[in-house]
């Protein structure tokens, strides 16, 4: 599956997976034994692995320096 663009710059997907885990934190705070708990612990948990892990949102061979010259 090709990954959404709007999900590129890094700040959107950190914010996306802290959004996860807070609620997630909340549905285990209120009823860790509810369906929306393992609902959301299991989105979290894949949000983590798409958005880091599995390298769909590394940046491309274009943006990256690879000459290893200091321009600054």
């Amino acid at each position: 599956m090709k990954p959404h663009p709007w999900l590129q710059p890094l700040y959107r997907r950190v914010l996306v997976t802290l959004f996860c885990f807070a609620w997630t934190a909340w549905e285990g705070y209120y009823d860790a034994s509810s369906i929306w708990f393992l609902l959301m612990l299991g989105i979290s948990a894949w949000a983590v692995w798409d958005f880091f892990i599995s390298g769909n949102y590394a940046p491309k061979a274009e943006e990256v320096d690879t000459t290893g010259s200091d321009s600054g």
